[in-house]
């Protein structure tokens, strides 16, 4: 990176670079209905005490008050009548009970959900009763083959909502998504805590209130609420090129992921782990771009930190590895089935889960059951897997609190 880039990009927010300040503006500029504040009240004290428990997990194992956690903390299918082990997931096994007992009392006919799912009439209680259902989709590594999406369907400019749709998640098509659904596979999927994926969707709730919180994917790429300028995996929604590309702001851009995300370095060497400085370099060099270029430039703290969130996310629930965030991002690989050509001839691909072709080398530890100079096929699992609660709030903040003071200081 040039040091006159860097020294440029300094500029852009030196007047308000201390933490105090930058807490401040977040409380002015971040007002949501009353309901929504009250709500998020409860939430963020649900977190602490998720937090709380997730930094003494470890103690808890070794005085064997609790067993060890499994390799993944992703469970496996699950139901009201067939609920996860209690020694592994307590809390979701009682919650299951508890939901399978309310379901005898109120006499709940899954056909009845279903119908309520086809006419966009959804139930205000399956934001509670979804939660109570997985059908087990990435439990070990193990994720469905990822479908190609087509141009008829609808996607967003978050690559990690795109994912859900790309294995099946949330329906495939993006359309008529339920927020309920869609707030589950995000905290089951990424072992995220149910609170982080509430809080996630909270700036989206008074929009798609009216709409009985169910709407396609492309409704969220409403300028300045979770879309913003100077992203890392998408252009600014004012210099995006319309006329030749319609989709330019939910579809991958492999001119970006090769930017951000380069597989190799100039001299052939692989491109090490990115780290939360390495994340914040890049946000502080690209918002100068984009203040540059972008005549209708919008930035505020809140729009701000959530280019940090969405790195937080890359750097939580991927490791931060470069390989992994590629095929996140959509990168165009070989043979990868539906890969689409724009207008002006660019091709693209889609996200999906991080799913490579490996070839066992000599000196490497294989997996079980797979003999020297084979191919096996690697299985992804979130980093965020080694907290018995999933990534919470107060742990994301830290780390996106972390990139923000990075990039301003």
């Amino acid at each position: 990176m040039a040091k006159g880039q860097r020294d440029e990009a300094h500029h852009m927010h030196k007047s308000n670079s201390s933490m105090i300040r930058l807490t401040a503006q977040l409380m002015q500029q971040n007002r949501p209905q009353l309901t929504v504040n009250i709500a998020l009240v409860f939430i963020f004290l649900v977190d602490f005490w998720l937090t709380g428990f997730n930094l003494v997990h470890r103690l808890l194992i070794k005085l064997k008050i609790i067993k060890p956690l499994p390799e993944n903390c992703v469970p496996p299918a699950f139901s009201p009548t067939s609920p996860p082990p209690f020694a592994q997931w307590p809390l979701t096994h009682i919650f299951c009970r508890l939901i399978h007992l309310y379901n005898l009392l109120t006499n709940y006919k899954e056909d009845q959900r279903l119908h309520h799912e086809l006419y966009c009439r959804k139930p205000k209680n399956d934001w509670i009763r979804d939660w109570a259902t997985w059908e087990g989709i990435g439990h070990k590594g193990e994720w469905t083959e990822p479908y190609p999406a087509k141009d008829e369907d609808s996607r967003c400019p978050c690559p990690g909502l795109n994912v859900l749709a790309t294995h099946g998640l949330i329906h495939q098509s993006g359309r008529k998504v339920a927020a309920s659904k869609m707030v589950v596979a995000i905290s089951r999927a990424f072992n995220i805590a149910p609170t982080m994926a509430l809080q996630l969707y909270s700036p989206l709730f008074s929009t798609f209130s009216d709409r009985g919180h169910v709407f396609d994917l492309e409704s969220i790429g409403i300028a300045n609420i979770i879309e913003h300028d100077a992203s890392l995996l998408r252009p600014d929604y004012f210099l995006a090129d319309w006329k030749q590309d319609r989709t330019a702001m939910t579809r991958p851009h492999q001119d970006m992921i090769d930017r951000w995300f380069p597989a190799h370095l100039k001299h052939g060497k692989l491109k090490d782990d990115m780290t939360d400085r390495d994340f914040a370099e890049a946000v502080c060099v690209r918002r100068a771009e984009s203040r540059k270029r972008n005549r209708q430039y919008s930035s505020n703290v809140v729009q701000s930190l959530i280019g940090s969130g969405s790195c937080c996310l890359m750097l939580n629930v991927f490791g931060g590895k470069v390989l992994d965030l590629r095929e996140m991002a959509g990168s165009v690989e070989r043979d990868l089935p539906g890969v689409r050509t724009t207008a002006s001839g660019e091709d693209y691909g889609y996200e999906r889960m991080p799913a490579r072709t490996i070839k066992v080398k000599e000196g490497e530890q294989a997996p079980e059951g797979c003999p020297m100079g084979k191919t096996y096929k690697q299985k992804w699992q979130p980093a965020t897997g080694k907290w018995m609660f999933g990534m919470t709030i107060v742990q994301a903040l830290w780390t996106t609190f972390n990139i923000e003071m990075r990039a301003r200081a």
